[in-house]
């Protein structure tokens, strides 16, 4: 807050006083019970009073006028070429940018603006491409008596939903009309088709892509799920907005959407023998799908194509008959002897003979034989090495004779501090749990170290 016209005759007096800036600070917040005004302020308004015996505030020149030629100047300048910037007017009158942008705005009321162009939209129902003319051909080519038929529709615009409703019903009215009595015709939602009861195999026409509610784009998913639902042999009409030239957005081509199809297990037609049903959208058409599939502007197509699934169900299993390949029977062959087997009755039977194993043995076969029959060809007296696998009792002999394995060498200390004992042996010591011993001395465990505890 400012301070008043008594507040700084106060500071001056006491500053003419005492001549001390602190002095007069004290004073202050004594007497007005506030914060003083700052040592800057006291000395200004001492040397005001001293030099004009007033402390009134005097009155600020402030900014300079623009002249009016300076503004004339300006304004035959932006009259002459209105598209002219500020920085470039200010170059050409030597005049400051700020003050043109000023005199702009303030003196002449003048705001920069930029042309934009724009398309008028009306608001009316929502296009339905290609249903009035292409549903009924339809329903009369594709659509036949006693058929069930799955009608798929997806999310309506927001213009005007009972329109929409309107000719759904119609079109529903006009499917029930051509299956008779014996059809059936269903609706349901392109986003709760998965969590529908259907069972698999239960129609022979799925319609989706046809309704005035579309579709949309049909995921891998949503394909697959209606291949489940249909029959053996069942047809898929479908029909949806494609691309004119692959990019990289969401919006499959009608090549791409081809392919999609044939991964969900359906069956095309070839390019060849395929009618391209395909016509190109209007400016107005293409716009609303592209708002409805939130997808920038582009140029749009309709395709509509017919599909049909194999004539088996998906599940199915058939063995593949090779050329060359020799069919074996399933199962053993009924031919064949039963050999080797004896059925519970037959083992009751008294009619069957049993033999014993032992009398099958003569008294030459349970003597023991003599080892130098048991001797290889080759082996002999002479021999003073045996062979690799001896197996005539050789190595065995010649083992006891030397006193133990030929060529056998005590282990070797890693560490020198084996003869110690298993303080000083490692985890890995060959000694491990042996008593101590002296070094080159032969380590032998006592009869009562060999004894059992318990």
């Amino acid at each position: 807050m400012a301070p008043s016209e008594e507040e700084k005759a106060f500071c001056v007096l006491e500053f003419a006083k005492t001549n001390s800036v602190t002095s007069v600070q004290r004073h202050f917040r004594t007497r007005y019970v506030k914060n003083p005004p700052t040592r800057k302020s006291i000395y200004n308004w001492y040397k005001q009073f001293e030099g004009t015996g007033c402390l009134c505030k005097k009155k600020s020149t402030g900014r300079p006028q623009t002249s009016e030629e300076t503004v004339q100047r300006i304004r035959e300048t932006f009259q002459h070429s209105p598209k002219k910037s500020t920085i470039r007017a200010s170059r050409e009158l030597q005049i400051p940018q700020t003050t043109v942008w000023r005199v702009l705005r303030k003196r002449l009321i003048v705001k920069p603006y930029k042309l934009e162009s724009q398309q008028a939209m009306k608001v009316g129902p929502p296009v339905l491409i290609g249903f009035t003319s292409v549903i009924p051909m339809m329903l009369k080519s594709e659509v036949k008596q006693g058929e069930k038929v799955l009608l798929v529709w997806g999310a309506g615009a927001a213009g005007s939903p009972g329109f929409e409703a309107d000719m759904l019903k119609t079109l529903v009215e006009k499917l029930r009309d051509q299956v008779g009595d014996d059809g059936h015709v269903a609706v349901e939602n392109a986003s709760i088709l998965e969590q529908s009861a259907h069972k698999t195999s239960s129609f022979d026409v799925v319609l989706t892509g046809w309704a005035p509610q579309p579709v949309g784009i049909h995921s891998q998913t949503l394909l697959a799920e209606l291949a489940r639902v249909l029959k053996p042999g069942g047809r898929l009409l479908i029909g949806q907005p494609v691309a004119t030239s692959k990019g990289e957005g969401k919006l499959k081509t009608r090549r791409q959407l081809r392919t999609a199809l044939t991964l969900s297990g359906f069956i095309l037609p070839s390019h060849n023998e395929e009618e391209k049903d395909e016509e190109e959208m209007t400016e107005i058409e293409a716009h609303e799908a592209c708002i409805r599939l939130s997808l920038p502007p582009q140029p749009l197509c309709l395709t509509r194509l017919t599909a049909q699934k194999p004539n088996y169900e998906i599940g199915s299993r058939q063995p593949l008959r090779l050329p060359g390949s020799k069919s074996k029977p399933e199962g053993p062959d009924p031919n064949a002897a039963a050999v080797w087997t004896l059925s519970a009755s037959e083992m009751d039977d008294d009619n069957v003979e049993l033999i014993d194993s032992n009398q099958l043995l003569d008294a030459a076969d349970l003597d023991r034989p003599d080892p130098g029959s048991l001797k290889a060809t080759g082996c002999g007296p002479g021999r003073t090495r045996a062979c690799k696998n001896c197996t005539c009792g050789l190595a065995e002999g010649l083992e006891a004779k030397d006193g133990g394995i030929q060529g056998a060498a005590a282990p070797k200390s890693a560490c020198g501090n084996c003869y110690l004992g298993d303080a000083f042996r490692c985890a890995s010591c060959p000694y491990f749990g042996m008593p101590p011993f002296k070094p080159g001395e032969k380590v032998e465990l006592s009869a009562m170290q060999l004894a059992l505890d318990v």
